[in-house]
């Protein structure tokens, strides 16, 4: 009596399970399941080998930087930029540059708030407005 009740309650499912239908499926969803892990877990492993091979000869230190040459004695600055800023500024060339510099000059340029940057905006604004012509 339940057998038709549960068949009367959802023909679908009794016609799967009368097939065997879901016990196929859920073996074939756990074959697919085990096939990925494997496959993950044998990646993980070959990771794991590159890792241990390649991460010996990288782990060789780098040899030491030659010592930066000290800043000129007087900068030329013209606009009173003490000479720590000097030595700062050289010390970041040499480390971009990787190659001895010295200075020649250094000019302050002042900057005016983004004014350019502002009124380029508002020009991009009002000319991406559609005017319309007077009726």
């Amino acid at each position: 009596m339940s057998t038709m009740l549960t068949a009367t309650a959802s023909p679908l499912l009794a016609a799967a399970t009368s097939n065997g239908d879901i016990g196929q499926g859920v073996m074939l969803m756990f074959m697919g399941m085990g096939l990925v892990f494997t496959a993950l877990a044998i990646l993980m492993i070959i990771l794991m080998i590159m890792r241990a091979t390649i991460g010996s000869e990288t782990a060789a230190p780098a040899p030491a930087a030659a010592p930066a040459p000290p800043p000129p004695a007087t900068p030329a600055t013209d606009n009173g930029i003490d000479p720590e800023t000097v030595a700062v500024l050289t010390a970041a060339a040499i480390a971009v540059v990787r190659a001895p510099i010295r200075l020649k000059s250094v000019t302050f340029i002042r900057h005016d708030g983004g004014k350019d940057w502002a009124s380029h905006g508002r020009a991009a604004i009002h000319t991406s407005h559609r005017l319309r012509k007077g009726k």
